[in-house]
């Protein structure tokens, strides 16, 4: 189950340090999972020398991966409750033409089924 308390307070901590940051991103180039933790530190960072290191270790692991691939994902909508402000985004809070509603359990599990039933591998979750 999805903690969104403790994701929201992983996320509040003050901006790690670099040192840590690095371990984080020599171990996703090892491509070992990381760690809820370890992920909200890597959002956390701000500091544009960082930031530049994490986005190249992301374009290796990606071409790694992938290579020159273009890699299609199935969007799989269980919510479009938003808190944020996104000018393109028909979610976005200021839209009050939308009606909100999120999937149960099991809508999530039947759409997920009716996808993988259509052929598709990779999923993109938007909530």
């Amino acid at each position: 189950m999805i903690n969104g308390n403790k994701i929201n307070a992983l996320l509040k901590e003050k901006e790690p340090d670099k040192k840590w940051i690095r371990d984080i991103v020599q171990k996703s180039l090892d491509k070992r999972r990381l760690s809820l933790k370890e992920t909200a530190a890597l959002l956390s960072v701000s500091d544009t020398e960082t930031l530049e290191e994490l986005f190249l270790a992301a374009k290796k692991v990606k071409e790694e991966i992938y290579g020159n691939r273009l890699v299609i994902f199935a969007p799989l909508y269980i919510s479009n409750l938003c808190k944020n402000d996104c000018l393109y985004c028909a979610f976005r809070s200021t839209n009050k033409e939308v009606d909100r509603c999120f999937l149960s359990m099991l809508q999530i599990k039947q759409e997920t089924e009716a996808i993988l039933k259509a052929g598709q591998k990779r999923i993109l979750l938007v909530a």
